[in-house]
């Protein structure tokens, strides 16, 4: 299970990069395109809530989950044996301090995921898919990685040789990156100024452009990952009567789908919003509905997989291990990449060197963060 969960991760990551970027290659996207890019994906996290509804109900029966929601997120656990009505006034007070406390944790969360994934695909529209894959997933997993460790998230058993393996990973990525413009110019997406020796990109502004913006945007997940962990149902009931006291596995994957929704409705409260203020006074664009069946393939074959695998596998082995799924996207992009453009492409042998030592180093870390797990 927990290999399937990885493998529905990295290839959603795969199948909504390329699509989005295949829109991209068909017109000119501006910043309110982007915005309704974004505000469709999002749209679709609300499905899984009452998808898990019918799921739970087909699977295992009725049952009254409206208490175990309320029970832990919306209200607090109330005792019946209140002696007064004074005792009953300040249950019902700390009642909404814990929602309104709630309703805020969920608006930072939706709130760091709107910005990392608007960046996401704005730089799509300024960089090939694979250069914005590499520097995304990069960047996602040594933040990632490193807030968890800082947190205590993350087990610090064999902190020194992870960290040697992730210094490995960071030298076949630059690798990749230094030998693919080499690739480039052998394939004749690039050429070299015959007068200066120097290369011609008319787009390498662009490049550069996305790359700041997109490595820049990919840092706020890191946040996520580790506030997720601590006001979720994936935090770990430290003691009896806690927050979230769920006692089945069941429970928290239910809780969990839940979550989901609510971190989408929170966000397309914040990205209608832009929408309004952007869109005021500018022209409809017609490109998402132009291209609406890409969209549709983004979304429900790539971004909302990719998002529930994410989560469960979190939930299942721990969020460290869950960081390698960024180093798999980057392999995987490649391969997809260059079965796509087999006949227009040409691999030197330190880009696959790159690969290998990416690949490699990715297993075996992935490896010992399922050994750090299973101790933990």
């Amino acid at each position: 299970m927990r290999i399937a969960l990885w493998l529905i991760a990295v290839l959603g990551y795969v199948v909504q990069i390329k699509c989005i970027s295949h829109i991209y290659s068909t017109s000119v996207q501006g910043t309110l395109d982007v915005l309704y890019f974004l505000f469709a994906h999002c749209s679709s996290w609300i499905l899984v809530a009452p998808l898990t509804q019918v799921y739970f109900y087909v699977r295992y029966g009725k049952a009254n989950r409206r208490e175990l929601w309320n029970m832990g997120f919306w209200v607090a656990i109330q005792d019946n044996n209140m002696e007064n009505d004074a005792e009953a006034q300040i249950q019902g007070a700390s009642k909404v301090g814990r929602q309104i406390k709630r309703a805020l944790q969920f608006a930072i969360l939706a709130g760091l995921i709107s910005i990392a994934g608007y960046t996401f695909l704005m730089s799509l529209n300024l960089s090939p898919a694979l250069d914005i894959a590499i520097i995304h997933n990069t960047s996602m997993f040594e933040i990632v990685s490193l807030l968890l460790v800082v947190t205590g998230l993350a087990s610090r058993r064999h902190l020194f040789q992870n960290f040697l393996m992730m210094v490995v990973i960071l030298i076949g990525i630059l690798i990749v990156s230094y030998t693919k413009a080499t690739c480039d110019v052998l394939s004749g997406k690039l050429s070299i100024n015959q007068d200066t020796g120097e290369l011609n990109d008319p787009f390498l502004f662009d490049r550069l452009k996305g790359a700041l913006i997109c490595g820049l945007g990919a840092l706020t997940i890191g946040p996520v990952f580790v506030l997720w962990s601590k006001w979720t149902a994936n935090a770990k009931n430290v003691k009896e009567g806690a927050i979230r006291p769920f006692t089945t596995s069941r429970d928290k994957i239910y809780v969990s789908n839940c979550e989901i929704s609510l971190i989408g409705v929170f966000s397309l409260l914040i990205l209608g919003t832009a929408l309004l203020v952007c869109g005021r006074g500018g022209s409809a664009s017609q490109t998402v509905m132009y291209k609406s069946a890409w969209i549709l393939v983004s979304i429900f074959a790539g971004h909302l997989p990719m998002i529930v695998a994410v989560v469960h596998l979190s939930r299942r082995v721990s969020p460290i291990f869950t960081s390698t799924c960024f180093i798999g996207s980057i392999v995987f992009t490649a391969l997809a990449d260059w079965i796509a453009e087999s006949a227009q492409s040409i691999i030197t042998r330190w880009e696959v060197i790159g690969y290998l030592m990416v690949s490699i180093t990715g297993i075996l870390l992935g490896r010992r963060y399922l050994g750090a797990a299973r101790f933990k």
